[in-house]
């Protein structure tokens, strides 16, 4: 029940972050979009295209400053980009702009995609726009347009791109012309407080870093036939006993990670998994039976060291990441053993710590925004130098030991995570 109070919890957390975004005020989304990211800069250089690009982007183009909106929507009920195109270009005449220049596919340069792109990439924390805009087999129609109102110069730019679904994608980009209007402040000498209005260059610092939260399932298969249910050693006074037992097998349970992204390739983890299992088993004969039960718990806490590598088709990510931690493997054992009317049954409790080496490879896709879906598999390297579970009855002490325990094992993991 603990185990699953915690997925949830994670589950809920994940959830609750995701937002939404708002058109900009002076032109809306064809009935049918939905909204897919925003950015806003409140000062911001942006290139408009103004003719067929040729090999001389620079004869092609204008540069503006001031507030750009980029709003980029997914369009799952029409397949026709055509129409989108036709829709705005109406739409643009009719509220007063005047379209500076459009074309499609067959009449733009086979640059502009990539070209668009790079200049007016819309930012996010995964790179997960640049296959929808910048490959140019998936480009359709561009428009630009401008209009003044009050003593501003308005710009809006419509890209329009088919191929990575089977349903169109557009961006709607808005500029706002006007000056750099930010102060730097000096905090060390208030005289020297600058005036920033006459400079037109972008802000000064931008977000590098980026979070992770990861809530799933995990489980857990020992390497060690001992563990897994093979070999054991029965020490009781001067007797040795070997045998079989019906050991701990595959261990199931929740698992919690959070990850901080120094930048976009490099993070650190922290990740807390919760196992469990239960077994029961019994062999016997007309005169004997002989029943086995195992209950047990596995805990890791672990640190590690995270590479990431973003797929340029589609945004998947990979990541391979390394690190050291702490496990906990506590167990029950109990024999039930009848004779003829006899019964007789011993319990074994122990617990044992063991430090954690791991090696995990993750692939992660995304579902919607910061949404994504998840899966781990990992390679667990943990070793002790025994694992003993015993009991005592009198004066005599009886124990299950198992020698030079191999606590390794393999881990697969899914769930869901959110990146903010």
């Amino acid at each position: 029940m603990k185990n699953q109070y915690l997925f949830i919890t994670g589950l809920m957390l994940i959830t609750s972050l995701v937002f939404s975004q708002k058109d900009h005020k002076l032109i809306g989304h064809l009935e049918g979009s939905k909204p897919w990211e925003q950015n806003i800069n409140n000062y911001h250089e942006y290139t408009i295209f103004t003719n067929t690009i040729g090999n001389d982007v620079s004869k092609s183009i204008i540069k503006v400053s001031g507030k750009t909106t980029f709003t980029a929507y997914k369009y799952e009920e029409d397949n026709s980009t055509f129409g989108i195109s036709n829709k705005y270009i109406d739409y643009l005449k009719q509220n007063g702009f005047e379209i500076i220049f459009s074309c499609n596919k067959e009449e733009c340069s086979n640059k502009i995609a990539e070209t668009y792109s790079k200049l007016n990439k819309l930012e996010t924390t995964d790179n997960s726009f640049e296959p929808a805009f910048s490959n140019q087999e998936y480009f359709k129609s561009y428009i630009s347009a401008k209009k003044q109102i009050e003593n501003s110069t308005i710009y809006i730019c419509i890209f329009i791109s088919q191929g990575w679904w089977k349903f169109p994608v557009y961006r709607i980009d808005v500029i706002e012309e006007k000056e750099n209007s930010d102060i730097i402040i000096n905090n060390n000498n208030t005289e020297n407080t600058i005036n920033n209005k006459n400079t037109s260059k972008e802000k000064m610092s931008s977000k590098k870093y980026s979070y992770l939260i990861q809530a799933g399932i995990s489980s857990y298969n020992f390497f060690d036939n001992q563990l897994y249910g093979e070999d054991y050693l029965t020490k009781t006074g001067q007797d040795a006993t070997y045998g079989n037992l019906s050991g701990y097998r595959n261990l199931f349970g929740a698992y919690v990670k959070g990850t901080f992204f120094i930048n976009k390739n490099l993070g650190i983890s922290i990740d807390v998994a919760l196992h469990s299992v239960e077994h029961n088993n019994s062999v016997g004969d007309s005169l004997s039976t002989t029943e086995y039960k195992t209950n047990s718990d596995l805990t890791f806490q672990r640190i590690g060291l995270i590479g990431r590598f973003t797929g340029k088709e589609y945004p998947i990510k990979l990541q391979l990441s390394t690190g050291i931690g702490h496990g906990n493997f506590s167990a029950y054992y109990m024999i039930k053993q009848t004779i003829g009317n006899n019964e007789t049954q011993k319990h074994y409790e122990g617990s044992v710590n063991f430090p954690i080496v791991f090696f995990q490879t993750e692939l992660q896709i995304p579902i919607f925004k910061g949404l994504f879906m998840f899966t781990e598999f990992e390679y667990t390297i943990a070793w002790a130098e025994e694992f003993s579970i015993s009991h005592g009855e009198g004066k005599e002490y009886s124990e299950i030991k198992y020698n030079q325990p191999n606590f390794g094992g393999l881990n697969y993991r899914v769930g869901l995570g959110y990146e903010f």
